[in-house]
């Protein structure tokens, strides 16, 4: 299994999110796609006006896969008057085994969609038209950092030395006054630190209901079945999570 491969199928495995590869690539909320090994690819945007619904304070976010260790050195620390200790020093973040990896969101916050009738109506226009197909799926969650870190590994053993400084203990990540520098690396399979607007993972929905056999997706939702060709029934299309 690639490195990508493992990343996107414990993503989805663990936290319920489609990945987005590389965590870099811009994604917007009307977006749609196919997935291809768990990793969504834009194909195409709606049109539809966006209307947003942002979650509340943002918030620390970690997350680590099996085989991740974290170990700190050299952390100095100076008081503060009034505050926080201050932090410098490096962090060693150790991986045991082969695609293991670490996530690190500072400012994690989640933009949705809410206006989700008019995107549902524009892709059963879309559908009716034939320009819609049963793989593609639309971007109606961001899940966004102000700052990301993602570290993968490409063998077991591998390492990075990350540069901190900021308030608050040295080893935990989950504090967004932290900032990190990339200073040495061995063996990592990909490596991006402290990127600024990142958008990493993303919640995606697909039309079902489909009467079309040609346009059936893979898996339906529970208790929809596809109508028979020539049925005077109306197809019940509706946008669905795709879980």
């Amino acid at each position: 299994m690639s490195l990508v491969d493992a990343y996107a199928k414990e993503i989805r495995k663990q936290l319920r999110f489609h990945a987005v590869w590389p965590p870099q690539m811009p994604i917007r909320l009307g977006d749609y796609g196919k997935l291809t090994n768990g990793v969504f690819e834009r194909t195409g945007t709606l049109v539809s006006t966006i209307k947003l619904r942002e979650g509340a304070q943002p918030l620390p976010f970690k997350y680590s896969s099996t085989g991740t260790v974290e170990v700190s050195l050299s952390g100095q620390v100076e008081a503060a008057a009034g505050g926080a200790p201050l932090v410098s020093g490096t962090l060693r973040i150790s991986f045991k085994a082969e695609n293991s990896f670490l996530v690190r969101l500072a400012g994690y916050r989640i933009e949705t969609i809410k206006n989700l009738d008019d995107i549902e109506r524009e892709v059963k226009a879309m559908a009716d038209a034939r320009k819609w197909s049963a793989d593609l799926l639309v971007v109606t969650t961001r899940h966004i950092a102000k700052r990301c870190t993602v570290l993968v590994a490409s063998a077991a053993g591998a390492s990075v030395d990350l540069g901190v400084e900021g308030e608050g203990a040295l080893a935990d990540l989950t504090n967004p006054s932290l900032h990190l520098t990339l200073r040495s690396n061995r063996d990592m399979g990909f490596s991006i630190v402290d990127a600024p607007e990142v958008t990493p993972f993303c919640s995606l929905m697909e039309l079902r209901g489909w009467f079309d056999p040609e346009l059936a997706p893979k898996h339906l939702a529970p208790g929809v079945d596809l109508l028979p060709e020539g049925s005077a029934e109306e197809p019940r299309l509706a946008l669905v999570l795709d879980e």
